[in-house]
C-alpha cells in the first residue's frame, strides 16, 4: 500500500512536473507573440510619425509655391528662357539645313563629322528645352499633386490609427491571458509542492 502511495505521488509530481514545463512552453509563445504585437505598435506608431512628417515637408513646400506665385517676375524669366532656347534650337536645326544643302563640295568625312555634330547639339538643345518645359508645370498642377499627397498621408494616417487601436485591442487580451497564464502557474506550482 505504502509503496503505491509512493509511486502515485511520484507519478503525480511527474504530472505536476510535465504540466508546469508545457505551461512553460505556453507562456514563453505567448510571451513571442506579445513582444511581435509590441514591435508590430512600435511600427505602426514610427509610420504615422513619418506620415505627419511628410505632411509637414509638403506643407512647408505648399507655402514656397504660394510665395512663389506671387513673384511673378520669377515666371517671366522662365517663359523668356524657354523662348529663348526654342528659338536657338529651330536656329541650329536651320543651320543643319543650310549646310546640308550647301556642302556638296566638302569631302563626306568633314560632312558626316559636321552633320553628327549639329545633331548632337540640337539634341543637347532639345534635352534643354524638354527641362525647362517640365521646370515650367504649371503651379496650380503641382498645388494640387501636393494636396493629394497630403490627403493620401493623411488618410494612411486614419488607416494606422485603426490598425493601431486593433494592436492596443489585442494587447490588452494580452494582460488578460497573462494573468490567467500566471494563476495556471501558481496553481501548478502549489499541485507539484504538495
Amino acid at each position: 500500500q505504502i509503496e503505491n502511495d509512493i509511486k502515485k505521488c511520484d507519478q503525480d509530481k511527474k504530472d505536476a512536473m510535465f504540466a508546469l514545463q508545457n505551461w512553460q512552453s505556453t507562456f514563453n509563445l505567448f510571451l513571442a507573440d506579445k513582444l511581435e504585437l509590441e514591435k508590430m505598435i512600435e511600427l505602426e506608431k514610427s509610420r504615422i510619425e513619418s506620415y505627419i512628417e511628410n505632411i509637414k515637408n509638403l506643407e512647408k513646400r505648399l507655402i514656397q509655391y504660394n510665395n512663389a506665385g506671387e513673384n511673378k517676375e520669377s515666371s517671366n524669366i522662365q517663359i523668356d528662357l524657354l523662348d529663348s532656347s526654342e528659338q536657338f534650337q529651330k536656329e541650329i536645326i536651320n543651320f543643319k539645313i543650310d549646310l546640308d544643302r550647301t556642302v556638296s563640295d566638302l569631302p563626306k568625312q568633314k560632312v558626316k563629322f559636321l552633320s553628327s555634330t549639329l545633331d548632337k547639339l540640337i539634341d543637347k538643345v532639345k534635352n534643354i528645352v524638354i527641362k525647362i518645359k517640365e521646370n515650367n508645370k504649371s503651379i496650380t498642377q503641382q498645388i494640387k499633386d501636393i494636396n493629394n499627397n497630403i490627403k493620401t498621408y493623411k488618410d494612411k494616417i486614419l488607416k494606422s490609427e485603426t490598425v493601431l487601436v486593433e494592436y492596443n485591442q489585442k494587447l490588452q487580451t494580452f494582460g488578460k491571458k497573462q494573468n490567467i497564464l500566471e494563476k495556471e502557474k501558481i496553481d501548478l506550482k502549489q499541485a507539484h509542492d504538495k
